[in-house]
């Protein structure tokens, strides 16, 4: 197994980068500016190999950083340090899918055999999903999802002759893109195997047959990165002479601002668990409220979404074959494979994220709200109308009867309804092209069907309408040109803007870094002039570090105790539960006694009356 900077860093990719990702998409991708410098991250990489060479040493000098409140420095730098900038792609998806679900109640009375089926309707959303855009393993397993957040006003449009110029003297390599979400999540969505929508604690199952696809798009994005290698400690190997083997550490280090997260590489894990401050792979909602109520934090919904992400998304080949075919046939090989895969970016689901995420998120929460409303009334729609409901109100609990509630949830889906048409990002589209005849700024013309013009037309005004036609047709090139005009000052203006926000960070960087030297000189100053008090606050602090080590002890003693009461108290909770339903069932069983008891009570009173009228009669 080599690592990842073997792959990455001794070979350039900007020949590769720019035949696969064409003018056509140099619109819709965008990406984040370096904002880390080379000495920052270099000076993070040592503290990182200071602290997986010393990971106690290095947790006592955090806490006596925090009380000293002095700045924590590495003790040592990396050693065989290697690190190269990178920006690696990657998507954010949206996506809603309609299927059918159906729940197996055991049956409510004693002796039946048979469960109850439930049938409903369900919506499954997910919105700034993660997935890869290139084939390089282990990078694949590498997500960018939550919590790795950025600012969305930080993006700017892909340009890889500006993005190049960031760093002083080094051009980031620029991996493309390879992947997409459509082959590898999207298109499969339609095919998912029955395993994979069944389980057994609740016995609940999705119908394969009824899932549709509802909306996707795809965002596609550029990270960057630092990618760095260093010594690691040795690791002993496991077998008969349990030798130690020497090892490197791989690293990636977010670039997109000031406090970067570090992502560490483990290969002797395998899957999404092989990187360690992993991001989300997909972020899913269901509109019924019930996959979302289970005790322990266990919900439908986790188990899903586990699934979703474990088994189902961790299946796909991320490039194996490729791997294989690279080891035996060379590298230029595989490359060429990964051109040949390619991504139709003229596909219309393929969007710029600052310009359509925010859209798209609303029809989809629109999309939301209107199937939850539909599946809430589905649910009650065999309740009987005068069925009184307890619920919360908009200010408070409120009782309702169920036909009330009908009424009132059919209103609130015709207007979730129109909301959602009005919202839906096809209608604007069309509305904007069929409105508008020239640009956006020209009033619509009403137009009006030939027979409603029975007389003939002035040969006048057929030159004027001609002339009419010829000035459209120059004010329209005169617009175009002047509208590429605008498009090449915006450019300019963006680029000149990004070189005033790269200097402006810049030099603030140089300032606090001169704060922080000016800071140290002093400091140094102050421990030259009170060497003795230096001394004292040092066995001080040692003496500290002893009595929180002591304290540390006794609150794990203490946690261990408390557990083991919780533990017993859980025992006899148990214990007690069952002895409560032992008599509700003993109670239900001398309530059936007592109803039968009645009854013939109720019989000899009736032939007792009888016999009193017979004998009077008598």
């Amino acid at each position: 197994m080599r690592f990842i900077c073997s792959r990455l860093l001794p070979r350039p990719l900007r020949s590769r980068v720019y035949s696969t990702i064409p003018g056509s998409s140099q619109n819709k991708i965008y990406a984040l500016p370096f904002k880390l410098d080379k000495d920052k991250a270099h000076e993070l990489l040592d503290m990182a190999a200071s602290t997986y060479r010393r990971p106690f040493v290095t947790a006592f000098r955090m806490l006596a950083s925090a009380i000293t409140r002095q700045p924590l420095l590495p003790t040592d730098g990396a050693q065989n340090l290697t690190c190269r900038p990178a920006y690696i792609p990657f998507w954010y998806y949206d996506f809603a899918a309609s299927c059918t679900t159906t729940t197996m109640v055991p049956a409510s009375v004693p002796g039946d055999s048979e469960s109850n089926a439930f049938t409903e309707p369900l919506l499954v959303i997910g919105l700034n999903c993660f997935w890869p855009a290139h084939n390089w393993n282990p990078l694949t397993y590498l997500s960018f999802g939550l919590p790795h957040g950025f600012d969305q006003d930080e993006l700017v449009p892909f340009d890889s002759v500006t993005l190049g110029k960031q760093l002083d003297n080094v051009e980031p390599e620029i991996i493309p893109f390879t992947e997409s979400p459509f082959t590898a999540v999207i298109d499969r969505l339609r095919s998912i195997p029955s395993l994979y929508l069944r389980l057994v604690d609740p016995r609940l199952s999705i119908d394969p047959r009824s899932v549709k696809l509802e909306f996707a798009a795809a965002y596609p994005l550029y990270w960057p990165v630092y990618i760095a290698e260093f010594d690691a400690p040795p690791r002993r190997r496991s077998g008969m002479d349990n030798a130690e083997v020497e090892t490197r550490k791989t690293v990636i280090l977010s670039a997109h601002n000031l406090d970067p997260r570090l992502c560490s590489w483990d290969p002797y894990r395998r899957g999404i668990h092989q990187w360690m401050n992993n991001g989300t792979w997909a972020s899913v909602d269901v509109t019924d409220p019930v996959w979302k109520l289970m005790p322990l934090g266990n919900t439908v919904l986790r188990q899903f979404e586990k699934r979703f992400v474990e088994e189902f998304l961790g299946e796909y080949p991320f490039g194996g074959e490729e791997e294989e075919k690279e080891q035996k046939e060379g590298v230029a090989e595989s490359r060429n494979v990964a051109v040949k895969k390619g991504i139709d970016w003229s596909d219309q689901r393929i969007l710029a994220y600052p310009l359509h995420q925010r859209f798209n998120k609303e029809y989809v929460e629109a999309m939301f709200t209107w199937r939850a409303k539909e599946g809430m009334l589905h649910s009650i729609s065999k309740m009987s109308d005068d069925t009184p409901t307890f619920g919360l109100g908009a200010q408070k609990t409120e009782v309702k009867n169920v036909g009330d509630m009908k009424e009132e949830l059919v209103r609130e889906i015709e207007v979730a309804k129109l909301e959602v048409e009005e919202k839906k990002p096809a209608s604007r589209r069309y509305v904007l092209e069929t409105t508008f005849l020239v640009y956006p700024h020209s009033f619509p013309l009403p137009t009006r069907p030939y027979s409603s013009f029975p007389l003939p037309i002035h040969p006048f005004y057929l030159q004027r309408i001609k002339t009419l036609k010829d000035e459209v047709e120059k004010a329209n090139e005169r617009a175009d040109t002047a509208e590429g005009k605008l498009k090449a000052a915006e450019q300019d203006q963006l680029a000149k803007e990004h070189q005033i926000f790269s200097l402006q960070n810049r030099i603030k960087n140089l300032e606090e870094d001169l704060v922080k030297a000016e800071d140290k000189i002093k400091s140094m100053k102050a421990i030259e002039e009170s060497d003795d008090s230096a001394k004292n606050q040092n066995e001080a602090m040692a003496r500290k570090i002893t009595l929180l080590e002591t304290e540390l002890d006794n609150a794990e003693k203490n946690l261990r105790d408390t557990t083991k009461n919780f533990r017993e108290a859980d025992v006899k909770a148990e214990h007690f539960e069952r002895k409560v339903q032992q008599m509700e069932n003993d109670i239900s069983e001398r309530d059936k006694k007592y109803e039968e008891l009645a009854a013939k009570n109720k019989e000899l009173q009736t032939d007792l009356d009888r016999f009193n009228d017979e004998l009077n009669d008598l």
